[in-house]
């Protein structure tokens, strides 16, 4: 086989893999139901949701559940916990039908060996999970930053009489609008449901590190 036909198979097979996927995402039904959910408009967010329940979904049960674990732990930690698996499968599967295109055009263009698409295969599957780790290190930058500021607002509400669950509320009002504000939040919320401090902080430090 030479390279040509190697490169035409290459083309010809992530084409193939863009037509099913175009056919699975768009569906005459799916715009209707996300018509009729958005009181007879079409709403991008609504049918963003639909199509990622009408195709990722079914692809979720292939993933081991150890890999999914830590991929529910990531959104945890990059502060998006409603995120759904099957929308990070589905970037990946874009992406690579995407960057092995671009590649095999390349290798086309530059009369190279038409094999070197799989490096844009790779890539496509590498960068929804590379743009994941770089949101968790950029929230937990931004809790470091924010970290001394509330700690002393934190330790002069305590200093001032307040017992620490008011004093958790007066960080929360005070602060800018940051991760770590947020994570007040959460931990003051479940100190309201009744959790101990001691759970509740164990949560609120599992929320935040990596």
């Amino acid at each position: 086989m030479n390279e040509n036909t190697l490169l035409l198979l290459t083309v010809g097979s992530t084409f193939a893999a863009v037509f099913f996927l175009v056919y699975g995402l768009f569906p005459a039904k799916l715009v209707e139901r996300t018509i009729e959910e958005g009181d007879g408009s079409f709403d991008w967010n609504i049918f963003k949701r639909l199509f990622v329940s009408h195709f990722g979904a079914p692809q979720i049960s292939f993933l081991p559940k150890k890999y999914r674990s830590s991929l529910e732990n990531k959104f945890i930690l990059m502060g998006e916990p409603d995120t759904k698996v099957e929308s990070i499968l589905l970037a990946q599967e874009i992406y690579a039908i995407f960057f092995t295109l671009l590649v095999a055009f390349g290798c086309f263009a530059l009369k190279l060996n038409p094999a070197y698409s799989i490096l844009g295969t790779g890539l496509g599957l590498f960068l929804p999970l590379l743009q994941i780790r770089e949101k968790i290190r950029s929230r937990q930058k931004a809790i470091l930053r924010a970290l001394p500021y509330s700690l002393d607002l934190l330790t002069l509400s305590v200093e001032a009489g307040m017992d620490f669950q008011a004093a958790v509320a007066t960080v929360v009002e005070k602060s800018e609008n940051n991760p770590l504000a947020e994570e007040f939040s959460l931990m003051l919320s479940e100190l309201k449901m009744a959790k101990t401090l001691e759970a509740a902080v164990r949560n609120m430090a599992a929320r935040s590190q990596s």
